[in-house]
């Protein structure tokens, strides 16, 4: 079972947080959004029962840095190697979990700012394409901060800059060249898919 959550920041949630994942029984625990740094420990949000893997925010000349970042938490009860690799954009986490029976799977969690530029996610797209081997069962989300993804494949005539284009148009064709579709039906409360999941 698998769990993902955009969180906003954890900083201030450690104790809450900690309670709700003891009393969870969640396999794998995504999260985008996390705001933490190399200050704060694993332990203070996930029992020892977790490994975990995680991608905080840098920022050069700065101790600590606000927003972004994401981490995801696996049971140990799996196998699991970090897959760095795949880590070629600086806010992201890639893990391949080993089955014991079927293919491996691989996930990994994302979280682009608001106006990433669109050329960068094309290059850190298709610098996946030959790294992720599709023999394996994959699973790529996170906050991608592009709210007309959806809009745009219900209406494509719908109007919006051409930053979002560019970025909707490089995540669909990267999503069909790898056979991943888009299954996150949940919007958030402005209605706008930024969270999205693909399998």
């Amino acid at each position: 079972s698998l769990y993902y959550q955009n969180v906003r920041g954890l900083r201030t949630k450690s104790s809450s947080f900690f309670s709700a994942v003891c009393e969870c029984e969640y396999n794998i625990i995504c999260l985008s959004e996390t705001w933490l740094n190399d200050s704060i420990p694993n332990s203070a949000y996930f029992p020892d029962c977790y490994s975990v893997y995680r991608s905080d925010r840098v920022v050069p000349g700065k101790a600590t840095a606000r927003g972004g970042g994401c981490l995801i938490a696996v049971s140990n009860a799996f196998k699991v190697i970090r897959r760095r690799d795949l880590e070629q954009y600086p806010e992201s986490v890639w893990i391949e979990i080993h089955r014991l029976s079927g293919p491996n799977l691989i996930v990994g969690v994302h979280y682009f700012p608001p106006l990433f530029n669109p050329s960068e996610l094309s290059q850190y797209l298709l610098s996946l394409e030959p790294l992720l081997d599709r023999h394996c069962d994959i699973l790529m989300l996170g906050d991608f901060n592009l709210p007309h993804f959806e809009a745009q494949q219900l209406s494509p005539a719908i109007s919006q800059p051409s930053y979002g284009l560019n970025g909707v148009n490089c995540l669909r064709d990267f999503a069909d060249f790898m056979s991943l579709s888009q299954v996150n039906t949940a919007p958030n409360h402005r209605g706008q898919f930024l969270d999205l999941c693909f399998v």
